[in-house]
């Protein structure tokens, strides 16, 4: 018989969203709040961006199952008839029959075909500053 098809492989997951990044500072650190004022500046050349986690690789696609074998064909055979000849003399002939051929292999099975893509990348989280009264 025929083999069969090959499993369908997955997609992959897409990756977690990131969370908030929380600055706590204290009315105190002038200095430090202003430099993480500043970064998160948009002009500022640092990125302060929390991101999300990258989404997973595809999966593959299952091999197909081969063909099996074809059937054996069937045993040969001789066998012997009788018969009376035109001078009434009693003959016989022997006959002898090879047997049937032996049948084809299946086919392989089919290997699916559709893109696996890979997962999309979480959404990405924020920063945020807190400053504490004293």
């Amino acid at each position: 018989g025929d083999g069969g098809d090959g499993g369908r492989g997955s997609n992959g997951k897409d990756g977690g969203s990131a969370g908030t990044m929380t600055i706590k500072l204290s009315k105190q650190d002038d200095l430090y709040l202003l430099m993480a004022i500043q970064c998160l500046s948009p002009r500022s050349k640092s990125d302060p961006r929390v991101e999300g986690g990258q989404g997973g690789a595809p999966g593959a696609h299952g091999k197909p199952g081969q063909g099996g074998p074809g059937g054996r064909g069937g045993h040969g055979y001789h066998y012997t008839t009788s018969y009376q000849d035109s001078n009434g003399n009693r003959r016989s002939r022997s006959h002898y029959n090879p047997g049937g051929r032996s049948g084809y292999s299946g086919r392989a099975g089919r290997i699916p075909n559709a893109r696996l893509e890979r997962g999309k990348t979480g959404n990405p989280g924020g920063v945020e500053i807190m400053v504490e009264k004293s």
